[in-house]
């Protein structure tokens, strides 16, 4: 009995370690092509018009779609495939944004969605609440957060109010990281639902679009001349950015 539930724990730990180094290794590619966007105008200027980044995210999407249907086959050279091509498409679709921030912003922010992420991860090891037991609870809540958050967006779309903007942002926010702590519950395991520990590429893709909707979310704070923390950044960075930044 011992020896079976030593193994289980044993899966289950390489399972999990599995899924996060490739979600990890998803973020590190997009940072890196972000940066090289950002940072060389030559590439920067492909993917200047929003109507590209609009293409890719929508093609993005529409393969994540894909990948579920398609992991029911088993087929792990098809997955590889269709993974590494979703990830590549959300990437590219945030080029537009991308290309809109200072480098410095840019690392802040990451680093801030990523530790979110982290941060949900961390709380899974310790909530006693089962998410994956409460499906239902948890849609019910989600709606509430969406519905919401949608009568928010209305409300800064007629007053443009930069606190609307922020309710919204923490409202979807609530929303992914319920979502994220449910994920990580099912990948943990010893649960009411888990995910089977030889899956571990949809859960990745998984982890890397809530990264995505959270760092989203985050370009609303750029159009409001930096925040404080950014700007601090910023001139801890490269002061020589925030002073452009000032005369500008």
């Amino acid at each position: 009995m011992n020896e079976g539930t030593t193994s289980y724990g044993r899966d289950r730990l390489k399972f999990a370690l599995y899924v996060y180094l490739i979600s990890l290794t998803w973020l590190v590619i997009a940072l890196v092509q972000w940066l090289i966007i950002n940072l060389l105008p030559n590439v920067g200027d492909v993917f200047a018009k929003p109507e590209i980044s609009y293409c890719f995210f929508t093609v993005g999407i529409l393969l994540v779609v894909a990948l579920i249907l398609v992991n029911q086959l088993n087929k792990i050279w098809l997955n590889w495939i269709l993974t590494a091509l979703t990830i590549e498409f959300g990437i590219l679709g945030m080029a537009a944004l991308v290309i809109t921030s200072l480098w410095p912003e840019l690392l802040l922010w990451t680093f801030i969605s990523s530790l979110l992420i982290v941060l949900c991860i961390v709380v899974n090891i310790y909530l006693p609440c089962d998410l994956t037991k409460n499906g239902f609870t948890l849609h019910i809540i989600s709606c509430v957060f969406f519905f919401g958050s949608m009568f928010i967006l209305m409300m800064y779309v007629i007053i443009a109010s930069s606190y609307f903007s922020v309710i919204f942002q923490i409202l979807v926010s609530c929303i992914v990281i319920m979502f994220v702590v449910h994920n990580a519950q099912a990948i943990s395991g010893a649960r009411f639902a888990e995910l089977v520990p030889v899956d571990f590429l949809l859960p990745s893709v998984a982890f890397f679009y809530h990264f995505v909707v959270l760092f989203l979310l985050s370009f609303s704070a750029h159009q409001y001349k930096f925040g404080t923390w950014t700007m601090v950044a910023i001139g801890w960075l490269n002061p020589s950015l925030l002073k452009e930044n000032e005369e500008s």
